[in-house]
């Protein structure tokens, strides 16, 4: 047998994504042309640090002073010293260099914890400067091509980019959710022409019909050493029903009685599940399965003609799913745009999404930042939160640079501005406490303590 793979907290390792999870419904011609020219873009210069070389800025002692600092509740006056990328105990006994914050207010960076950005592509350098610019220094990527994204595993995971999280290919059906996506992919050139199913299987996704495929396969999956497992359900109690019939054709996922089996099997490698789900009962199923996280809020792929029934949780639901500390992933911007119909967007979002969320925050489970958006960030998410009126600023300040990069990153010490924590924080010219759009004025980026100019490039690239 393999050896269990590494966690993330473990190593730092880079794949990036070439799919995006998006509902095959609706994804016509012009979207798949759309991807293929941004995947083919120029490539903009990389980012490089402010002043000395990184190993040294990362290295050297640093008191940045006059900052206003969160403790998690509020912002306290005050000065941080690090070193070797960390915040120290104790102040250096004068030989650290000095950096006057200017009464900004300092908070961790933000998290994303469902991404399908990074593609692989040639955009990766420019895909990586607008997560960097907008805080968003920590990605969970949930679907990805291992052959495509590890060509560019150094462009990743440092000082000066973006840290990332990867699944690879998620665990589906045949003909199930991301599969027929792929397959469009094929037929318009976005992936090579030639590829078919088998080509895919394996890389794109991996296709799972029966507990006889997840025997034979499963060894294949840990080799590819992914960072956790992504499992699809979508409409699960309606499995048999959509099983064999082609007009469910990428409205389907996996069989939800191989689900339990799936868990244990990524339990025992050391590995977390992440499923993706679409209704209520795909909700449940993967609580009594003993997942890790939900990736979605029910009605992701909303369709009128499930009902509204179909999407909606109960107060049980929220109850199991804060017992087994389960976290959810919200992706609740793109769950109301990939909808045409005003009618229809207003009533997911009325209806589904708004007491959905209630429901979830009452009971306490752990919601964590997602955006699901291809060529977005997780601010888009974090500002459609804001704006629903159940969160307090406080609440999606924390979910977003607290509770989600801590999600995506478990076992590093991320997400607090105390000693012994990673120094990576962001500095803003005033307080998101008072004016939540104070996140969009960045004045510096610090990343395990290097100081990052974004407006400079790379003159070796």
């Amino acid at each position: 047998m393999c050896q269990p793979p590494e966690t993330a907290g473990e190593r730092q390792r880079s794949s990036q994504a070439l799919t995006i999870e998006l509902q095959t419904k609706g994804i016509g011609a012009r979207m798949v042309a759309l991807l293929a020219l941004i995947l083919l873009s120029f490539t903009l210069p990389s980012i490089r640090s402010l002043g000395a070389d990184v190993a040294d800025q990362a290295s050297e002692s640093i008191c940045f002073e006059n900052g206003k600092w969160f403790d998690g509740e509020q912002f306290q006056s005050g000065s941080r010293c690090t070193a070797h990328g960390v915040f120290l105990k104790a102040l250096p006994d004068g030989s650290a260099r000095s950096v006057d914050l200017e009464g900004g207010y300092v908070i961790p960076p933000f998290g994303d914890a469902h991404n399908h950005n990074f593609q692989g592509g040639s955009d990766t350098a420019r895909t990586i400067h607008a997560h960097l610019a907008d805080g968003v220094f920590y990605v969970k990527n949930l679907n990805n091509l291992p052959a495509m994204t590890d060509k560019i595993a150094d462009q990743l995971n440092h000082a000066r980019s973006v840290d990332v999280t990867f699944a690879n290919g998620g665990l589906t059906s045949s003909g199930g959710h991301v599969v027929a996506l792929h397959l469009r992919l094929v037929s318009y050139g976005v992936l090579p022409k030639d590829w078919t199913v088998n080509d895919l299987d394996g890389q794109a996704f991996t296709i799972i019909d029966g507990l006889p495929d997840l025997e034979t396969k499963w060894a294949s999956v840990l080799d590819g050493r992914p960072d956790f497992i992504k499992v699809y359900l979508q409409n699960s109690e309606e499995f048999e029903k959509r099983r064999d019939d082609p007009a469910y054709n990428g409205r389907k996922g996996l069989d939800p009685a191989l689900l339990p089996s799936i868990v244990a099997r990524a339990h025992a490698a050391d590995l977390s599940v992440s499923v993706h789900i679409n209704t209520a009962a795909d909700f449940r199923t993967a609580v009594e399965a003993g997942a890790d996280e939900i990736a979605h809020l029910p009605g992701v792929l909303f369709e009128a003609s499930d009902g509204i029934a179909a999407y909606k949780l109960t107060k049980a639901d929220a109850v199991r799913a804060a017992r087994a500390g389960i976290r959810v992933t919200t992706t609740a911007a793109f769950s109301v745009d990939h909808l045409e119909d005003p009618k229809q967007r207003r009533r997911l979002e009325t209806e589904i999404l708004l007491p959905n969320l209630r429901l979830l925050q009452r009971h306490g489970v752990e919601l964590v930042m997602g955006s699901d958006i291809f060529r977005d960030t997780s601010k888009k998410e974090a500002f459609y939160l804001s704006g629903l009126g159940i969160f307090s600023t406080l609440d999606i300040l924390k979910m977003w640079c607290e509770t989600t990069p801590r999600a995506i990153f478990p076992q590093r010490k991320i997400g607090r501005l105390e000693a012994g924590f990673e120094a990576s924080f962001l500095v803003l010219a005033e307080n998101p406490l008072a004016n939540f759009s104070a996140v969009s004025n960045i004045r510096h980026h610090i990343k395990q303590g290097v100081v990052l100019d974004l407006a400079s490039l790379d003159k070796d690239s």
